[in-house]
């Protein structure tokens, strides 16, 4: 019997890798002599280069800025076809914060456009660009003015500041001073959200609380979003606002779309087709998956679901697991699980279930109770 593990990580909690380990050693305990294959996952946001690995023939690390300008080391991945993949959350993450640092107002992306820059520095011309897990709401501004465009206010001077706080004040859009070869390139943006640029479902009101915005801050941002929407149409003629997945990573989708001609395509989907994940799923006799909230968000073409899909092109029967599954989507997510299993067995705080021990254990149950049952049935 063939075993897939193809599982996206839980966020500030525990990484593909880890939870697929737990979910095979659950699994070997029942029976040590089945084939599994682990495949670490991601749609976009943290660990989506490490998806790439094993399509990789080189990592670059160098020197960058993190969200908030201060000097840290981050990576980029060449597959063998020259395409570049890099994620946001490498260089623009809110995993690089602390709580306390957490402030969409001034968190920037530049530190990503500085690893953009010295890629295609170094020759490199068509780009993937994994879209998730960014501390930032600043519409993409800082990576655009690491590759040289100027944003002006209303006196047609330079803005100097970064972050989500600069953009209601953006009136201009200079390109003149963009870097060598920028119009050679190819932009892919990997991106597992569907959200408009701004609006109550929009980069502010969706992300930006979990990075750190209050509610006075997220008005402010949704504002700055919409007046960014408009300078664009004005400049460049396009209405970013009502494109599916322009809200991603605090607007980023939007901002890339607008000014570097970028195509936007599902993350699991560009992952499936680079790895070859889809003859691992066509070859198993049984699929897991998940990620650490089984959501309504889950459905709008999250790591699970990409997978899901494929299992039922091959009729691959496919178990699901969550740190939490929503029972207010537990009716479209039945529509493409096999079953459905959370790692929360018992009364606990939030606190307790985020511990990484806590949540391998409970994975490597999961592991072994569900392949009993298995099992019993084969």
């Amino acid at each position: 019997m063939n075993i897939l593990i193809a599982i996206d990580s839980f966020k500030e909690c525990l990484n593909s890798s880890e939870i697929s380990e737990a979910i095979a050693t659950g699994i070997s305990k029942v029976d040590s002599c089945i084939s599994i294959t682990q495949r670490s996952l991601a749609d976009g946001g943290e660990g989506t280069l490490n998806a790439f690995n094993d399509s990789l023939k080189n990592r670059v690390k160098l020197s960058t800025l993190d969200p908030l300008g201060r000097r840290i080391d981050a990576e980029y991945g060449i597959l063998k076809t020259n395409t570049v993949i890099i994620e946001l959350a490498q260089a623009s993450g809110l995993e690089l914060l602390t709580k306390e640092e957490q402030n969409p107002l001034i968190t920037s992306t530049f530190g990503t456009g500085l690893l953009l820059k010295k890629a295609i520095e170094e020759g490199y011309r068509n780009f993937i660009i994994g879209l998730g897990g960014s501390a930032t709401n600043d519409a993409a501004t800082g990576l655009l003015k690491a590759l040289g465009f100027q944003f002006l206010d209303h006196d047609k001077s330079v803005i100097e500041k970064e972050g989500g706080q600069i953009l209601e004040s953006i009136c201009y859009i200079d390109n003149s001073q963009v870097i060598e070869y920028l119009d050679e390139c190819t932009f892919t943006l990997a991106c597992d959200v569907q959200n408009p640029f701004s609006g109550k479902n929009g980069a502010a009101y969706i992300f930006s609380p979990q990075k750190g915005a209050t509610r006075e801050d997220v008005e402010i941002l949704d504002r700055g979003l919409v007046s960014f929407s408009e300078v664009i149409k004005k400049e460049i003629g396009i209405d970013i606002n009502p494109i599916e997945g322009a809200g991603a990573a605090g607007g980023v989708g939007g901002g890339l779309v607008a000014l570097l001609n970028a195509k936007i395509k599902s993350g699991i989907e560009l992952i499936i087709e680079n790895i070859g994940l889809e003859e691992h799923i066509k070859n198993a006799d049984l699929v897991y998956t998940g990620e650490g909230k089984l959501d309504k968000q889950t459905l709008q073409g999250k790591v699970p679901v990409g997978i899901a899909k494929i299992c039922m092109k091959h009729n691959t029967p496919v178990i699901g697991i969550g740190g939490v599954i929503d029972l207010d989507a537990i009716e479209g997510l039945n529509q493409h699980f096999t079953a459905l299993f959370s790692i929360q067995t018992e009364p606990c705080s939030k606190e307790l279930a985020m511990q990484p021990d806590y949540a391998k254990q409970r994975c490597e149950n999961i592991g072994m109770q569900s392949f009993k049952l298995v099992k019993a049935f084969k």
